[in-house]
């Protein structure tokens, strides 16, 4: 496969993956502010602006109490132990594939 059929592919799942992205609580630090919550409750935070480290996600959990919905940081995973920065759209788009397919590879 070349660059242009992978940059497609990535496209493809990222434009997917959208139909998961829920309401992120507003707070003007960020320039973009995504989250993703995945039906295995997995997700991710991606940000932009002020303080980050250029484009960066970070691996999520979610989980419910009552009818409140919270979500914390999970870096112990496969993907990465802390937030990733410095990205490009290619390599968000690819590390939101990865954090997607977490349920696959520890068969939640």
């Amino acid at each position: 496969m070349n660059n242009r059929q992978r940059n497609k592919l990535l496209k493809q799942a990222y434009n997917y993956l959208q139909r998961y992205r829920i309401e992120a609580p507003e707070y003007p630090k960020w320039d973009r502010r995504e989250l993703y919550r995945f039906p295995d409750d997995w997700g991710a935070s991606v940000i932009l602006g002020n303080g980050s480290h250029g484009l960066e996600v970070a691996v999520l959990n979610f989980f419910e109490e009552g009818s409140k919905l919270y979500w914390e940081p999970t870096p112990a995973t496969y993907i990465c132990t802390d937030p990733i920065g410095y990205l490009d759209e290619n390599g968000l788009r690819e590390v939101l594939v990865r954090i997607f397919n977490l349920a696959v590879k520890y068969n939640v």
